[in-house]
């Protein structure tokens, strides 16, 4: 598998969203959700694919370590989409902080909160699992 091939099925996922919104006042909102440490590349690829298929990227590369205003910033931010393309690698990703997660709450990475939230506001979701032999960033994979 190679990254053409994300960059291929990037096209085509936002040529589906900008048929479904077409006509409509503006362009699909489309928020990018994968764990940076591996597929950075690949998520920077899926933002140009989407700009050149009038779809707008929404990122979130900050992220709050309190739990609470974590899952406000994006909920405010995904709940703006009106779609949400997930890609899974081999790195897990960071998680918040957790002695500021409310009891009963499950252990979630970053990307597991958006895909999750995403799910919870109804969005439209496209999920691609990277395989074993996809080429990821260079660093330390766990």
């Amino acid at each position: 598998m190679k990254l053409e091939h994300v960059v291929r099925w990037t096209r085509y996922v936002a040529e589906r969203l900008s048929r479904a919104f077409a006509g409509k006042q503006k362009r699909p909102d489309v928020f990018i959700s994968a764990v940076t440490s591996d597929l950075g590349t690949v998520r920077k690829l899926v933002r140009d694919a989407l700009l050149d298929s009038d779809c707008f990227p929404v990122e979130q590369s900050h992220f709050s370590p309190d739990y609470r205003k974590l899952e406000e910033m994006l909920r405010a931010k995904i709940g703006g989409c009106q779609a949400m393309i997930h890609m899974v690698g081999i790195r897990y990703g960071f998680e918040p902080n957790p002695a500021n997660r409310p009891p009963n709450t499950p252990r979630r990475s970053y990307t597991q909160m958006e895909y999750h939230m995403a799910k919870e506001l109804g969005l439209r979701c496209y999920t691609f699992v990277c395989p074993e032999d996809f080429p990821y960033d260079d660093g330390n994979h766990e």
